[in-house]
């Protein structure tokens, strides 16, 4: 898969991820490996399986941050809508839910990342 088709399966835009890193495919992979070797993920999963809201924000505040820099869109939305619901300081009914999205997106970025 080259990067375009990356950025096309995450729901990302390829043009201006480019723009933004100076039109160099290889930074952008790189940055791109860094992001699947992240432990944010887990930690977002372990918080929310203790019942850690403030640790659960912070994990999800980072992938959203991380994802709207690498212009991983799906991912982005996801985590977005997590850590809205998690900045009131409490773990939301429908967090599982929620990071069940997250997850999906996650893993897509991930396994396209596998692929490049």
């Amino acid at each position: 898969m080259d990067l375009k088709d990356f950025y096309k399966s995450v729901g990302g835009d390829y043009d201006l991820i480019m723009s933004r890193m100076g039109n160099k495919e290889e930074r952008v992979v790189k940055f791109l490996n860094k992001f699947s070797a992240d432990p944010s993920f887990e930690n977002l999963k372990q918080a929310l399986s203790e019942n850690n809201a403030e640790d659960a924000f912070r994990a999800a505040h980072t992938i959203k941050g991380v994802a709207l820099n690498l212009e991983l869109q799906n991912l982005q939305a996801a985590s977005d809508q997590l850590t809205e619901t998690l900045r009131e300081g409490n773990v939301p009914d429908n967090a599982q839910e929620l990071l069940e999205q997250v997850g999906k997106a996650y893993q897509e970025a991930v396994d396209g990342i596998s692929q490049l």
